[in-house]
């Protein structure tokens, strides 16, 4: 907080400063670059630890009922 104040009485000293609106284009440039692959590793990762679980639900726990 005295950095800004003391920017603040320093003519000129905000230029070196980034502003909200450049930091936050900045940002949604960089996370734009790996949002396409993310969403679907992470799918793919969910789907497969739901399968793991499923066969080790069906192999060692499921007891069908017995007029199946």
């Amino acid at each position: 907080m005295l950095r800004h104040a003391m920017l603040t009485l320093i003519p000129f000293g905000r230029l070196k400063q980034e502003t909200y609106g450049k930091y936050r284009e900045r940002r949604l440039a960089k996370m734009k670059q790996n949002v396409d692959n993310c969403i679907l590793v992470i799918g793919l990762i969910f789907l497969f630890v739901g399968i793991v679980f499923n066969v080790i639900w069906y192999t060692n726990f499921f007891q069908p009922p017995a007029g199946w």
